[in-house]
């Protein structure tokens, strides 16, 4: 992967391979990842006339029960749908979408995802390669869409900006004396709605899950009593560090809209992909290359996009990265 370095004030911008990070970075810098691990959240069903419905879990109500999104025509309270594992379903209508439904007989939400369930890809990826006449998921996307270290079971989408670690390159931040440390945000949906209304104040910020443990609190009052620097991999992170670092606790709920104005305390530097216009995570950006001292914050984030579009950067969860310092 490429990665584009944006430093507003100091060096501008410029071009690097992923592999170069560790050479960016400096002893006693701390990397931050998110080990959320992704749910099979992703089925289809079949109607009793043959016409297809897309699932994406959401939650658990209980075992049997889920909160899902589904995308066909003619539902309601009642419908039953067809799967490999068995019969779905649909119990009430929560709106926007969203109904509770019951799993095949037999089976929990867990067990019935785990048969039947496919990995989440963004919708924009699965469009490209019907363009192209590709099967719209692989058995490779199994593992792509995993970062090599997660473990906690709970997200609808991969912490992307994490997808460009391996081994290699965690075995040569090591080396250079950079550490690392783990928190867990559940990635919901709501992290990838648009923004729809006139101004982005207006756009209603969802809740994730998250938690973070004693150890890495640790490691990061360890780093900042040393004056290395907080290093977050992604926004799931940078929002979950600035949620911590503006007094909230250790574990529960963050709908923290991270917005030009605010106060960064607990992130030093930024790693992230590129992220879709008119997007919260592309105001998260904004934000911080203001707090970075980048003129117009937003324009300047918007002048790097153009950058990489013209040298062609691959853009959104499986494209390059950047790093914002």
């Amino acid at each position: 992967a490429r990665l584009l370095v944006a430093q507003p004030g100091r060096d501008g911008i410029s071009h690097r391979s992923f592999r170069d990070l560790a050479s960016l970075l400096v002893a006693g810098d701390l990397l931050v990842f998110n080990d959320t691990r992704v749910v099979p959240a992703r089925f289809v069903a079949r109607k009793a006339t043959g016409g297809k419905v897309e699932g994406l879990w959401l939650a658990d109500r209980s075992p049997r029960e889920a909160e899902c999104l589904l995308t066909g025509n003619r539902l309601a309270a009642g419908k039953e749908f067809e799967t490999d594992s068995g019969t779905v379903r649909i119990l009430e209508d929560c709106g926007k979408g969203r109904w509770i439904l019951v799993s095949p007989a037999g089976l929990s939400w867990c067990e019935f995802l785990h048969q039947s369930g496919r990995p989440p890809l963004p919708p924009y990826i699965r469009g490209r390669r019907r363009t192209l006449g590709e099967p719209e998921e692989s058995e490779e996307d199994e593992l792509r869409y995993q970062t090599i270290w997660a473990e906690r079971l709970g997200s609808v989408a991969a912490p992307t900006a994490s997808l460009h670690f391996d081994e290699g390159v965690l075995g040569t931040l090591k080396e250079e004396g950079i550490r690392s440390a783990q928190l867990t945000l559940e990635v919901g949906p709501g992290t990838f709605l648009p923004v729809e209304s006139e101004r982005v104040e207006g756009h209603s910020m969802h809740a994730e899950k998250y938690e973070v443990p004693s150890e890495t609190e640790g490691a990061l009052a360890e780093t900042r009593g040393e004056g290395g620097r907080v290093v977050a991999v992604g926004t799931t992170v940078c929002r979950v560090l600035e949620t911590l670092a503006h007094g909230g606790p250790p574990s529960g709920e963050t709908d923290l809209f991270i917005l030009p104005g605010h106060e960064f305390r607990g992130v030093d530097a930024l790693l992230t992909n590129f992220h879709t216009p008119r997007s919260t995570l592309l105001g998260l950006v904004g934000a911080f290359a203001a707090h970075l001292g980048a003129d117009g914050g937003l324009e300047w984030v918007k002048y790097c996009y153009g950058e990489a579009v013209r040298e062609k950067y691959r853009f959104y969860s499986y494209g390059d990265s950047s790093l914002w310092l």
